[in-house]
């Protein structure tokens, strides 16, 4: 049996600590998180629900609406799956996945002028992330989790926005 993905684990989570609900319901948490990395396309988030009934972690059962809708819960095995991956430090993604480092790397492929744009760009998009962050209700905002989450997106784009500043300025001392 291969191993649950980051977004099968994070979709566990969700059905374990929100309660039961559908495929679309999940689907429309997740495009409302401020961060880029949950992917909320139906063409990911029901392939993904159906493996994880197939294998035992979600129960699923018929609302007879008449659209076939689909209440969904977490087993006891697919709570489990949920917890491991809640506690699990060691891929906790401490230095990830991150597009604009892997971009930067090859920085110098790129002019004086498309650097400059590029920063300034990456700046910008950064200066709208943090607006969208800081407007951002999260389901329950009772919650430890998503005030430790909200204060994590913040902080983190706030560091990058001030090494974005840090490398226009010197983009700039060197024209």
């Amino acid at each position: 049996m291969s191993r649950l993905t980051d977004l099968e684990c994070h979709a566990l989570a969700h059905l374990d600590v929100n309660g039961p609900m559908s495929g679309y319901r999940l689907r429309t948490l997740f495009a409302s998180s401020p961060t880029n990395a949950l992917s909320a396309g139906a063409g990911s988030i029901y392939p993904l629900l159906k493996r994880l009934e197939q294998r035992g972690f979600v129960i699923g059962k018929e609302t007879g609406d008449g659209r076939g809708t689909r209440i969904l819960r977490c087993s006891g095995k697919g709570i489990k799956a949920a917890m491991r991956w809640i506690a699990d430090t060691r891929d906790s993604g401490v230095l990830g996945e991150d597009g604009m480092r892997s971009r930067a790397y090859f920085i110098d492929r790129l002019s004086a002028a498309e650097r400059k744009a590029w920063l300034e760009q990456s700046l910008q998009a950064c200066q709208e992330k943090l607006l969208e962050v800081k407007r951002f209700k999260p389901l329950r905002e009772d919650s430890l989790g998503a005030r430790w989450t909200t204060d994590h997106a913040l902080r983190v784009t706030q560091a990058r926005i001030a090494w974005l500043q840090a490398r226009l300025n010197e983009q700039n001392n060197e024209e």
